[in-house]
């Protein structure tokens, strides 16, 4: 590992994100921060874990969603306490998660036997790609980087634990898994991430065979999914 690596990574994605600091409240973030009373205080707490995300708005909001995402209020908890309902704290909060999800890409690849300055590339493309601004300029957009950054260190969690055999890597990935699905439901998808992903090193002549498969399973998925809504 290469703190300085690490400090790149975290400083492109500091720069490329920045901008967004000075920013306002757009969209559902009128109704998700400044109108949801939740996350004034700590005493509710509790309540992010027993009802629905949407639950703030009264019993009618709650009974048609059906977002269950503990981690999206706990973050404007601290936020709301660190920064009131100014802005840049809420935005300060997605470009740490975002940061977090790129250090942890490069952990990944680390593990994943990448030559370091390989790896500090793949993250540093992460890092500072585009297709990432909707989730961090916007602050509704925190269960995406949250769910980012908890994937990912639960898959680098859980390939440490496979390196050094020790059971603490092991539970703290599953806490990061976790914590990942408490984020954003597509968390769920990690099992058969970390199954792809040991079968390619596993088997890494064959490659292209295991994708082809992956491919072939997707696009069957992809027809049946039509198929339903015809």
């Amino acid at each position: 590992m290469n703190y300085w690596h690490i400090a790149i990574i975290i400083g492109l994605s500091l720069v490329a994100f920045a901008n967004s600091l000075p920013g306002s409240f757009v969209w559902d973030d009128e109704i998700q921060v400044v109108k949801n009373w939740r996350i004034r205080s700590f005493e509710n707490l509790p309540s992010a874990f027993t009802s629905a995300f949407w639950s703030f708005l009264g019993t009618e909001a709650e009974s048609q969603t059906n977002f269950y995402r503990p981690v999206q209020t706990i973050t404007y908890m601290l936020a709301y306490a660190v920064g009131g309902l100014s802005p840049a704290a809420y935005h300060a909060f997605n470009i740490v998660y975002h940061a977090a999800a790129g250090v942890f890409v490069y952990l990944v690849c680390l593990e994943l036997v990448f030559p370091p300055t390989i790896a500090l590339g793949v993250a540093a493309l992460f890092a500072v790609h585009p297709v990432h601004t909707e989730a961090v300029a916007w602050i509704a957009g925190v269960p995406d980087v949250a769910c980012g950054a908890f994937y990912f260190g639960s898959v680098w969690l859980f390939l440490t634990y496979l390196r050094t055999r020790r059971p603490s890597w092991l539970r703290a990935a599953c806490a990061a898994f976790f914590a990942a699905l408490l984020a954003k439901e597509m968390a769920v998808t990690l099992p058969f991430f970390l199954l792809l992903v040991l079968t390619l090193r596993e088997h890494p002549n064959n490659a292209s065979g295991v994708l082809q498969t992956v491919a072939a399973v997707y696009d069957r998925r992809q027809c049946l999914t039509e198929d339903r809504w015809r």
